[in-house]
């Protein structure tokens, strides 16, 4: 599980690494957090990225701008990640070292 606190750190890095991503592409906090509980379990993040995942390729199928091929890769490479690691410290260590 990871705070709010280490959410936002990880989406700071994140960015930095994916400059055609602006912090309003990344899903939000509460995104995250279906049950409410103040933590992010790595369940309901693999959960969320999944659904990001279907509503931007949905969303791609209208719009051919360069933001949103840029949008597209970073959760793409996102949402990989995210199915290759089993927990926080795996996608932490894939995407930091």
């Amino acid at each position: 599980m990871i705070s709010r606190a280490e959410f936002n750190l990880y989406v700071q890095n994140y960015l930095k690494n994916y400059p055609g991503l602006s912090p309003d592409d990344y899903p939000k906090w509460e995104d995250f957090d279906q049950d409410g509980d103040g933590f992010i379990t790595f369940a309901e993040y693999e959960q969320q990225m999944a659904i990001q995942m279907s509503s931007e390729k949905e969303t791609q199928k209208y719009s051919r701008s360069t933001n949103n091929d840029y949008k597209i890769a970073g959760l793409t490479n996102l949402f990989r990640e995210t199915q290759y690691a089993d927990n926080f410290d795996d996608l932490f260590e894939n995407f930091f070292g």
